[in-house]
């Protein structure tokens, strides 16, 4: 009898366990699941941010324009801290940091309303001889780049703050001048190329050399002159009339490909010379 009962109260004290364990895992459970749509909800109910940008050339050096639009899609009006363009370094290198932020006062945007930034980037301007011997443009790499903008706001009235960001892809190409100053560091390539190969030349034959050194400068001086001339030619025409059906096939969209047009600036010429004054 006396066994009996006891198991009976430990079978009841055992659900009684079972039970405060289940009761509290959907306790557990339902406060995780209330977190977890909080955070969706909020999340959700984040501004919006993007990004236009607006532009003629697409040149690392030419000027454009960022447009931001900030859209309140909250239920409570937002107070704007802070908004500021994040520059490729290409860019920033060359206009400075301090175009990265808008010269903007704590405002309030209104829910359901927008708001838009715009930013100008200037052109990339320097003397002629300034940029004749600027690194940043000549060695320039063309490609797709990304502008980032992040806009800092909090609740308003409320302490803290959050931020949203967006990004933009930026497709930049070399300027002009550094096609052109590649034809011309081409061109001195072939200059310093063609004197030296024959000097070598001659000595390796056994031969007397034929020219001074006087004459192999000029030759020199000749061959960097009229291969700058007709390796600027040369791009010029190819970026306004696209083929020229030249001796070489290339793209010239950065400075290696001027500097291949200055170093087959004789065949080059020729085929130029023979096409327009051939007759």
């Amino acid at each position: 009898m006396g066994l009996a009962l006891r198991s009976e109260k430990m079978t009841i004290h055992y659900c009684r366990a079972v039970t405060i364990a289940l009761l509290w895992a959907v306790l557990i459970y339902h406060e995780t699941g209330a977190v977890e749509t909080t955070e969706v909800s909020a999340f959700r109910n984040l501004p919006l941010l993007s990004m236009e940008i607006h532009r003629v050339k697409r040149a690392v050096t030419s000027d454009f324009d960022i447009d931001i639009k900030l859209t309140n899609l909250t239920d409570k009006a937002i107070d704007v801290k802070e908004v500021k363009v994040l520059l490729p370094e290409v860019i920033a290198s060359t206009r400075g940091s301090q175009l990265e932020k808008f010269r903007t006062d704590l405002h309030t945007v209104s829910r359901g309303n927008e708001k838009i930034y715009r930013l100008h980037i200037p052109v990339y301007h320097k003397t002629l001889l300034a940029a004749l011997l600027d690194p940043v443009t000549l060695f320039f790499v063309p490609g797709t780049y990304i502008l980032r903008s992040e806009a800092v706001f909090t609740e308003s009235g409320g302490k803290g703050s959050q931020s949203i960001y967006a990004q933009q892809d930026l497709s930049l190409e070399a300027p002009l001048s550094a096609l052109l100053r590649g034809g011309v560091l081409g061109a001195l390539l072939l200059a310093l190329f063609v004197p030296a190969y024959r000097a070598l030349k001659s000595l390796h034959s056994g031969e007397r050399m034929s020219a001074t050194i006087g004459g192999l400068f000029f030759q020199g001086l000749l061959f960097l002159l009229s291969g700058s001339v007709v390796s600027i030619t040369a791009i010029l025409l190819l970026q306004r009339i696209g083929n020229l059906e030249l001796p070489i096939t290339l793209d010239v969209n950065d400075y290696l490909g001027g500097v291949v047009i200055g170093l087959f600036s004789y065949p080059v010429g020729n085929a130029l010379y023979d096409r327009f004054f051939g007759e």
